[in-house]
């Protein structure tokens, strides 16, 4: 944490001196001025409910570094802009000074990393972006203790490949495979001691092939077959022991 908070103040650092004006505008530097088009042009500070930002416009549109300040004249929000565009670093900061919010920005949408905490600094979601859409890691966090809740992987907005889940405990719930967005493959779900807890093929979605279910130290429960997710052909129920206790015909869902 000592290291990443380092290398962001270094960051703000590179950003923000090239700009010190914005921060610390040189007493009687004229702002808020238009050229004879009308333009807003140069440094400008604008006032909304609940606070004030100043930046530069060139041109009438946003261009460098803008702050957003809370009324009390703490830093709230720093955008960065290009042609008025968000394009660069975005961050986010709470009434208590600290970070909510880190994001990267390319001609106006997401591009590259977005980073969400919780009070204190602990992770809530780590997302890569690609123009706009969740593309390549995944990760998001429970917010009470910061222990992993999913681990996915995105392709241009939809999940594509494995998908894992956890409980609070940082135990692995299930394994998921998507296929652009769609189920697709082997599903599996787990005990928290890590045993399998259930097994099933997906095939476009639906649940197709066979399910199996498992007792908690490994014996066999339930097992049957899915057709275009509904149940076909007998399922049984077995105890730990392997001894039948119910078993059941289905075609197309329903029992025969």
């Amino acid at each position: 944490m000592i290291r990443y908070l380092l290398s962001l103040s270094i960051l703000l650092l590179s950003t923000l001196l090239p700009q010190a004006q914005i921060l610390f505008p040189p007493q009687g530097q004229p702002q808020n001025q238009t050229d004879a088009q009308g333009l807003r042009q140069g440094l400008w500070e604008e006032e909304y409910e609940g606070g004030k930002e100043r930046g530069v416009y060139k041109d009438n549109l946003r261009d460098g570094v803008w702050m957003t300040y809370y009324p009390e004249g703490f830093l709230h929000y720093m955008f960065t802009y290009k042609s008025g565009k968000l394009d660069g670093l975005h961050l986010s900061m709470d009434q208590r000074a600290y970070l909510e919010k880190e994001a990267w920005f390319s001609q106006g949408m997401l591009h590259g990393r977005e980073r969400i905490y919780t009070y204190g600094g602990r992770s809530l979601s780590d997302i890569m972006y690609e123009e706009g859409k969740m593309h390549g890691l995944v990760l998001r966090f429970y917010d009470h203790n910061g222990n992993k809740q999913e681990e996915s992987i995105y392709d241009r907005g939809v999940k594509h490949g494995l998908s894992i889940w956890y409980n609070t405990e940082g135990q692995k719930l299930a394994e998921y495979n998507y296929s652009k967005g769609q189920l697709e493959g082997m599903q599996r779900t787990f005990y928290p001691s890590g045993n399998i807890r259930s097994e099933e093929m997906y095939k476009g979605n639906l649940s197709e092939g066979p399910y199996k279910e498992y007792y908690e130290d490994g014996p066999l429960k339930i097992t049957g077959t899915y057709r275009q997710g509904k149940k076909e052909g007998e399922w049984k129920e077995l105890d730990p022991g392997g001894k039948l206790i119910h078993s059941a015909k289905y075609k197309a869902g329903d029992v025969i």
